[in-house]
């Protein structure tokens, strides 16, 4: 059974597609079977992965019982790694009837389960806030990461996940974890970046905040602009793209923690 992790902010522009995408391609990159599901409306997951998507097939199709996740589930450029849209066009009539075919409670988990014993890992990338998405992809995960600004501003909206992670686990999915918080756009010379990192470390227990940090890193962006292939980009970029590095830590990380353990060995975290 493969483990679930949604990648979930309060906040838009932390880094959460980029992180998906990154640990997505890192983790393939390790042989593990990878899906990402773009549970943004407005994201673009399956276009920097799959220029040409041929599936009819998105969530909505899967919430509106007209498709399971793996008729959905596109192939990449890349071995291993697989993706799924949200299955609507960008509209805000669309993204209302989205947003509604995931008030069934327990439906974006039971889709999800049925999918997870053909991979790995599943990757959903959550829309920013903590709207109907949101939490139905968080019910149906095994476990959050939390991208985080390193910005002072980004700490402002982060008791407000918390505080719905905390719903979560105590009314509809007993079982959820953070996995980590992720401090993106991290700059080591900038004060401000090291008054978060202090400060959410002095807050959170060592275990759960991931000991990488992900640095601004523009060079990430040529991954995916289409220009060249995914692997052939990759080969270019992987021994000097320090943000590409580091999210290949952050999986052998991931790994260590949640993989290289039964579940039975896990140590239990709790909120």
């Amino acid at each position: 059974m493969g483990q679930v992790f949604s990648i979930a902010s309060q906040k838009g522009g932390v880094g959460k597609t980029t992180t998906a995408l990154n640990l997505g391609v890192a983790f393939a990159r390790s042989n593990r079977k990878v899906l990402i599901i773009d549970a943004d409306p407005q994201g673009g997951i399956v276009y920097s992965l799959n220029k040409h998507p041929n599936s009819p097939f998105g969530l909505y199709q899967v919430f509106c019982g007209e498709a399971e996740i793996l008729d959905g589930a596109l192939p990449t450029e890349l071995e291993n790694l697989f993706v799924m849209d949200s299955g609507i066009p960008n509209s805000n009539s669309e993204i209302q009837a989205f947003e509604d075919a995931t008030r069934a409670t327990g439906l974006f988990r039971e889709s999800v389960l049925n999918a997870a014993p053909y991979y790995d890992l599943i990757l959903i990338d959550c829309p920013p806030g903590i709207g109907l998405i949101s939490t139905g992809a968080l019910i149906a995960s095994d476990y959050a990461i939390i991208p985080l600004q390193s910005e002072p501003l980004s700490l402002r909206t982060f008791p407000q996940l918390l505080q719905q992670l905390i719903d979560i686990k105590k009314n509809t999915n007993h079982s959820i974890e953070i996995a980590g918080v992720l401090l993106t756009m991290f700059d080591d010379h900038s004060m401000a970046s090291q008054i978060v990192h202090d400060e959410v470390r002095n807050y959170f227990t060592e275990d759960l905040v991931f000991e990488t940090s992900i640095p601004r890193d523009t060079s990430l962006n040529l991954l995916y602009t289409g220009n060249k292939k995914l692997p052939d980009a990759l080969a270019e970029l992987e021994s000097t793209s320090e943000g590409l590095q580091a999210y290949y830590h952050l999986a052998e990380e991931i790994n260590f923690k949640f993989f290289s353990r039964s579940p039975n060995e896990l140590i239990a975290k709790s909120f």
